[in-house]
């Protein structure tokens, strides 16, 4: 079995659906493809029809496939695609042109921080707790927590990143920028807890 998904070889194995290819990459990246809609969508029922319909996606649009990013790429472009339809049949719109209320309240008119950051073992702390995290991540706007999810999570690099959301360099700067700073600031008010 060929071990480099995006080999051209295993790409024709992949377009003639032959059953050890198909498994291998199913077996490959399934759960990694269900965690990124479960980060999203925050429902394991709703995350498992998506997974399914991404990999149903996927197999129409394989002979398509010209090879020039990763499989991974691929996939995960499908999937977002996916999740952006079932954002739009619920009419859940983020708006991303709007400042950020948190952000614009971190900064004085010169540039410097508002209030110190909390102390590095405080942060750890609250990093370290997973619910605190997860609290936190669900308060991200979609693209932030997708862009933040495949840089910081999956390790993705900005240009398949940039691919997979259709955004710019600088735009995925942005929401990377913006994901960071949110979580921190929420991390840090759970760190110090209410009323102090």
């Amino acid at each position: 079995m060929e071990d480099n998904f995006s080999s051209p070889t295993f790409i024709e194995q992949l377009k003639k659906k032959e059953p050890e290819a198909v498994e291998a990459l199913v077996k490959k990246y399934n759960t990694i493809l269900f965690r990124g809609a479960l980060v999203q969508l925050k429902d394991p029922v709703v995350s498992e029809e998506l997974l399914q319909d991404t990999w149903s996606a996927f197999f129409d649009a394989i002979d398509r496939f010209e090879g020039k990013s990763h499989i991974r790429t691929f996939l995960f472009g499908i999937l977002y695609n996916k999740i952006r339809e079932k954002r739009r049949d619920q009419a859940r719109f983020v708006d991303l042109e709007t400042p950020d209320p948190i952000l614009e309240t971190q900064f004085s008119e010169n540039g410097d921080w508002r209030d110190s950051p909390i102390s590095p073992e405080a942060f750890a702390k609250a990093g370290q707790d997973k619910i605190a995290l997860e609290d936190c991540l669900e308060g991200l706007g979609e693209n932030q927590r997708q862009a933040f999810y495949l840089k910081e999570v999956l390790g993705e690099s900005t240009e398949d990143i940039c691919k997979i959301l259709d955004v710019s360099v600088t735009n995925l700067g942005v929401l990377v920028y913006r994901a960071k700073n949110r979580l921190r600031k929420c991390l840090e008010a759970k760190a110090v807890g209410p009323g102090i």
